[in-house]
């Protein structure tokens, strides 16, 4: 259609049009009838673009995981767990140009909303173990529905979930066995190196806690390594073999030669929750304009809780992400500071017009 466009003599201007959406950036090609005269420059503004596109050409109309690669099968959650589902459409089982529509242009619904919830985004979360089937139904191209199979687990969604067969490949079942039969290969040889030995891991599993991270290394490889993680948000990996615990989970990182052949390893990561967090001060008194900064000690030590705060009166006293107070104005504030696992404590604050410090 671009090529004919640009052959047909019928149009007598050409032009780009860009806009922004959902953290994507899109350019398109505007072929005119009309020959352009002089332009003024137009002011800024916001507007919604509908691009037509012909239904007949996209063959292929399904449901994957908002935020994973087309070669990431599973569509398994774990209980109170949220994953995103988006439409795409690609042209034909072959073909590896795919075009993901917006979540918020279809009416979404679950077969068993005790098991499985969604709402008007496509954010899919996990109520109870069990199966659902998840629907997507829109006007656009004509007007099509497309559906998605989940299972919601109790506990960690682990690697064996991505290659039960639960999932859907948008692209066909052929590239889907495909790639089940390779990961099963490497994982009943009970080695991490491909059938003919060309890049191997030191490790085949390992157990990350929150935050912290190991380096993989290959062997046996020769040329560029890619390195990639099923799941980034539980575990990253960038292109030196770096693992980067995030959430708990697990998620598989694989290394890739050029060639196809390819070693995987295992990350589980695991959060420890705090059973007490203790400030350095319980009662706070100082003048406008006194900062100070307040430190935390979780127990156990190795505790991977995250900390929130909070303030009850920030015209009075205001906190930061980091725990730093602000005095703003004579008054009495508390200022709270929580565990991801519920644990709190707090700062009685008194500002006052004394330029004195007063801590406890």
């Amino acid at each position: 259609m671009h090529k004919w466009n640009i052959l047909n003599t019928d149009y007598t201007s050409i032009g780009v049009g860009c806009f922004e959406q959902n953290e994507h950036f899109y350019c398109v090609q505007l072929f005119g009838k009309t020959t352009p005269g002089s332009f003024a420059a137009p002011a800024d503004y916001t507007t919604k673009v509908t691009i037509p596109v012909i239904a007949e050409d996209y063959t292929i109309k399904k449901l994957v995981w908002y935020d994973q690669t087309i070669t990431a099968w599973t569509q398994t959650v774990s209980v109170g767990d949220t994953q995103k589902m988006a439409p795409v459409i690609a042209e034909s089982n072959e073909s590896r140009t795919v075009t993901e529509l917006d979540p918020e242009d279809f009416q979404w619904s679950s077969s068993n909303p005790a098991v499985a919830s969604v709402d008007a985004q496509g954010n899919v979360r996990g109520i109870s173990a069990g199966r659902a089937q998840i629907t997507a139904t829109t006007t656009m191209m004509g007007g099509f529905t497309v559906t998605a199979p989940v299972r919601i687990k109790v506990g960690e969604v682990n690697f064996w979930d991505t290659i039960d067969g639960d999932g859907d490949n948008p692209f066909g079942n052929n590239d889907k066995n495909n790639e089940n039969n390779s990961n099963n290969n490497n994982i009943n040889s009970g080695s991490n190196s491909s059938s003919s030995s060309k890049i191997k891991l030191n490790r085949s599993s390992m157990t990350l806690y929150k935050g912290k991270n190991a380096v993989l290394k290959a062997s046996g490889a020769k040329g560029k390594i890619t390195w990639k993680s099923s799941n980034s948000r539980v575990a990253a990996v960038n292109q030196k073999g770096k693992v980067t615990a995030k959430k708990k989970g697990t998620a598989v990182i694989t290394a890739s030669l050029s060639n196809g052949k390819k070693a995987v390893c295992k990350v589980t990561v695991k959060e420890i929750p705090a059973k007490r967090i203790k400030l350095n001060v319980k009662d706070l008194r100082a003048y406008k304009g006194y900062k100070f900064t307040v430190k935390t000690t979780l127990t156990p030590k190795k505790a991977t809780d995250t900390i929130t705060w909070k303030s009850s009166n920030p015209k009075v006293a205001s906190v930061t992400s980091k725990g730093v107070i602000r005095m703003k104005k004579n008054g009495k504030a508390t200022i709270t500071a929580r565990t991801k696992s519920g644990k709190k404590a707090t700062v009685k604050v008194t500002v006052w017009s004394k330029k004195k410090v007063y801590k406890k």
